[in-house]
């Protein structure tokens, strides 16, 4: 599946069946990777489940590095390469007729990449061509209960018929959301799908051409499918339930059903590892209340030297953290002094369960004592 959050390098890949119940196998890549060459975090399967596209680096990124699209069936046999590029790709979708594959070229490093373009390569052949669309790029808003600005390109997606192109990019100046675009793949002029001052982007395609998408019209983002013709609207935006908004769709089969991936879907949970036995012990779900849970994609959680305080901290940068005493349970609050943050990358513990850190104000930056037991 896609995770389009998630640019690390590997060396395995796996397919999931999900017509047993989710058998995992190992499928390569195999012979084809040489030892200087790594898999990048992206993959996409096709259409008829039969092939999986994933992307490979090749060399060393700080003295040159090359980087290619290959696929490999799901039985683990017959590896191609289908196109190189001097620039990191990553996978964006994969037209359902299974002719098409939509690329982003990216610039940046780990967590930071941007996408310079779009490029539309067909499988069979390798024959490549520039996506013809303006990138307006908006300012992220920090919003993290949705997909952030700076990543919404990344969630373009190709219509059934591999006519055009559904985007979401920033309008005029615009800072604080993104306006949904279809364009036709054969340099059409950009139309506009989604009118007024709301936010937009893509969310997939039905076989039917309806275009889902997610959007805060009507005052809170939710889920909507409007019906299109053409590259043009031909009716009014219908709300789709019972679908997570804060989702990753995965694709819709012919029979409409849609497969998708929700950060929030299995929750946060708190176990005890025992290590003579190597199993981790005494699981626990985490508070959905206790404001530990769904502030961070990445949550780093760290024991004091007593083992009696667990704290979670969320970013380098932040004006909040949260701390767990591990026997009483207790979630305790601690905030940041008006105008400074913590800087939890530069964080040390006391054998008395305080921690040593650095608050940073506007103009300087203190260390300061953090007491993790009374706050």
């Amino acid at each position: 599946g896609r995770d389009p959050l998630n640019f690390d390098a590997f060396r395995r890949l796996s397919v999931l069946n999900l017509a047993n119940g989710g058998e995992e196998r190992e499928i390569g890549p195999g012979p084809l990777m040489a030892p200087d060459e790594r898999m990048l975090g992206r993959t996409a399967i096709s259409p008829d489940g039969l092939r999986v596209a994933y992307t490979v680096r090749t060399g060393d990124v700080r003295t040159g590095a090359s980087f290619s699209l290959r696929s490999i069936g799901v039985n683990g046999t017959n590896q191609q390469i289908i196109f190189n590029h001097s620039e990191r790709l990553l996978i964006i979708d994969w037209s359902r007729d299974g002719s098409t594959m939509l690329l982003g070229i990216a610039v940046g490093g780990t967590g930071g990449l941007a996408l310079t373009g779009l490029v539309q390569v067909k499988v069979g052949t390798g024959e490549s061509k520039p996506v013809p669309i303006s990138l307006l790029p908006a300012a992220p808003r920090g919003d993290r209960t949705l997909i952030p600005m700076a990543s919404r390109l990344q969630f373009s997606r190709l219509s059934p018929d591999t006519r055009f192109i559904a985007y979401a990019a920033a309008e005029g100046d615009a800072t604080d959301r993104t306006s949904l675009f279809v364009s036709g793949l054969d340099a059409s002029t950009p139309r506009k799908n989604v009118s007024g001052s709301i936010d937009a982007y893509p969310y997939a395609w039905t076989p039917d051409g309806h275009l889902v998408f997610v959007s805060n019209r009507g005052g809170s983002y939710r889920l909507w499918s409007v019906p299109m013709k053409d590259g043009n609207e031909s009716g009014p935006p219908v709300e789709v339930k019972g679908v997570d908004v804060n989702s990753v769709a995965s694709g819709i089969d012919d029979d409409g059903r849609l497969y998708y991936t929700s950060r929030d879907s299995l929750g946060e949970y708190l176990g005890d590892l025992d290590v003579v036995s190597a199993q981790v012990k005494n699981v626990r779900p985490m508070d959905p209340n206790s404001e530990l849970t769904g502030e961070g994609q990445f949550p780093r959680l760290e024991f004091s030297p007593s083992g009696r305080v667990l704290a979670m901290r969320v970013e380098a940068n932040t004006r909040n953290m949260r701390v767990r005493g591990v026997v009483p349970g207790r979630v305790l609050g601690i905030r940041a002094p008006e105008g400074a943050e913590f800087r939890f990358n530069a964080t040390n513990w006391t054998s008395d369960d305080r921690m040593v850190t650095i608050l940073k104000f506007p103009d300087e930056s203190k260390l300061a004592w953090v007491d993790a037991v009374t706050g």
